[in-house]
């Protein structure tokens, strides 16, 4: 009795694919639609970085501008406390960077909010990777009615993000 095996079959089998013209082709569709995907999830990222560095007229009426025009950082506003327009701050696609929000995040108290959040996470990893291993060891080592229900239950809790149980 003879048995037939068959490859799985894919996409693209560049093993099937002869010429190295055809195959150079088809990788540089793939590339080219990698780098495409890759500046799609990259470029908000980019614009957020950007826009925290401008000005709030800059911020409102030019949030695509992502390039700054110097490597200094500029003022907002005149020695008046007037503030400058948007031509003076932003163009096209360049922007006089500036440091006028994070010095507004640095005057409040920085320091007591970032040991509050690092006693709160690093609180929560320990209870919970405490709670966690003793659940894992009762699951492994007791013997009781529902145990397999209750796997089941922990392990899908675990496994869904705690937002989308919300």
């Amino acid at each position: 009795m003879s048995e037939i095996t068959q490859k799985p079959a894919t996409a693209v089998d560049f093993e099937t694919v002869e010429s190295p013209l055809l195959k150079r082709t088809i990788a540089a569709i793939a590339f080219a639609i990698l780098i495409i995907f890759a500046l799609v999830e990259t470029v908000p990222f980019v614009l957020t970085i950007a826009n925290s560095f401008k000005c709030l007229p800059a911020t409102r009426q030019a949030p695509e501008a992502f390039i700054p025009s110097q490597l200094s950082f500029g003022e907002c506003t005149s020695p008046e406390g007037i503030p400058y327009s948007i031509e003076e701050v932003a163009d096209g696609l360049t922007f006089q960077p500036t440091l006028e929000g994070y010095e507004g995040i640095l005057d409040f108290e920085f320091e007591r909010w970032f040991a509050n959040s690092i006693i709160y996470s690093v609180s929560i990893t320990v209870l919970r990777v405490f709670l966690d291993s003793l659940a894992g060891y009762a699951l492994a080592r007791l013997k009781f009615p529902g145990q397999r229900l209750m796997f089941f239950v922990i392990l899908g809790t675990m496994m869904i993000p705690g937002i989308v149980l919300l």
